[in-house]
């Protein structure tokens, strides 16, 4: 494009600057929703990253049966490659305490917050290890975005949990394990905790691991990808990540509007919350749904979990996996019509919602009603023509 129109190109590029200026779209943002284009553009399954995590498992010995977990990742990380572990607490660093880790290279010393749980360390390490094993070298020293100084640095950090999802979660037994599932004639969530505790990954590393093999194994790529976040004593549910594949799918983000409380991705948040309430097991819910879309006519199976973040006191998670529903899914998903999973009529958001019975409704639909006296305007001016 630069050799062929530089002039639209540069006209191009800065209009897409001058928009992100006007809604207050940081570069960092602009990063990131490149990085998540790519990973669309290419279906999230990256063939060279899995090759990266087999030679590594391959190099280290790591047969299939070995199971890959935070002290065998530990011993590899110290012997191979001289980096020391130190767990710190909030007590002796309490400005770096809503951190998971924080990597020093002067001390070649991985720093890991004593709070986070052993799938989140185990992560933690597999991604210390994607850094070094592929020679990565613009990347973050600490797990949470502090400040972002270039592409490279978010296309690297992206490359290197890549990895560490590939290495915890090996291709084959995950393709194995979703065989399963998918065959079995009702929906199965223990067969999903089974896997979280098989693999020893978070929900949200497994997900997203899902749904690389889908993609690539199974051929289903009509998916998309919600995480969120909520204060467990607040509503205020903030969408922190979300991907799309094959197209931009009904559930997405929504600046300034209050997303649909019929998500099962905020209903298993709710329902996290109420469970800590009462002290009673909230250490993981998992739930499903089909969504179906008034306003957009699309179906979707979801499946959700929650459970607490514990690096951020009093802040819970969800991540949701959304399948869109044709013939082709029902053919390989057995039990897509488990009359157990609960089907729900919902919208995108309360602003833009037709449901007007709607009893968990928290707003006023008032870019429906805007978006109908505009219709109602343009109509009367062509009756008069």
């Amino acid at each position: 494009m630069l050799s062929i129109a530089p002039t639209k190109l540069s006209a191009f590029i800065n209009t897409v600057i001058k928009i992100g200026k006007s809604y207050s779209m940081s570069v960092e943002y602009f990063y990131f929703a490149v990085l998540r284009s790519y990973q669309e553009m290419h279906d999230n399954f990256f063939p060279d990253l899995e090759d990266e995590a087999e030679k590594f498992l391959i190099e280290h010995g790591i047969t299939p049966n070995k199971q890959v977990d935070e002290f065998l990742l530990t011993n590899i990380l110290f012997e191979n490659y001289g980096i020391k572990i130190k767990f710190f607490s909030e007590e002796e660093y309490p400005k770096i305490s809503n951190i998971r880790s924080i990597y020093i290279p002067k001390s070649k010393t991985l720093m890991i917050n004593k709070r986070i749980s052993s799938d989140q360390r185990a992560f933690t390490l597999g991604r210390e290890l994607g850094f070094i094993f592929m020679n990565l070298k613009e990347r973050p020293f600490t797990s949470s975005w502090i400040s972002v100084n270039s592409f490279e640095e978010v296309f690297n950090n992206f490359k290197a949990s890549y990895f560490a999802g590939a290495i915890l979660i090996r291709r084959e037994p995950l393709i194995n394990s979703l065989t399963e599932f998918f065959n079995q004639p009702k929906f199965s969530e223990q067969l999903l905790k089974k896997m979280i505790k098989e693999f020893q990954a978070t929900p949200e590393t497994l997900l997203h691991r899902i749904s690389n093999v889908l993609t690539s194994h199974f051929k289903i790529d009509k998916l998309f990808f919600l995480r969120f976040e909520v204060n467990s004593n607040s509503s205020n549910y903030q969408l922190t990540k979300e991907l799309h594949l094959t197209k931009l799918h009904d559930p997405q983000e929504s600046l300034n509007e209050n997303y649909c409380r019929r998500w099962v991705s905020l209903k298993i948040l709710k329902d996290l919350a109420l469970q800590q309430l009462s002290n009673t097991n909230s250490n993981l819910i998992v739930d499903s749904q089909i969504s179906e879309y008034v306003d957009a006519q699309n179906k979707y199976f979801v499946i959700g979990m929650a459970r607490p973040l514990n690096i951020i006191k009093s802040t819970n998670v969800s991540v949701s996996l959304g399948f869109e529903i044709d013939e082709d899914l029902k053919s390989k998903i057995k039990f897509i019509n488990d009359p157990k999973i609960q089907n729900r009529k919902l919208s995108h958001t309360c602003e833009k919602c037709s449901i007007f019975d709607c009893q968990e409704r928290v707003a006023a639909p008032t870019i429906l009603q805007k978006n109908k006296q505009q219709e109602d305007l343009i109509k009367e001016i062509e009756r008069l023509n």
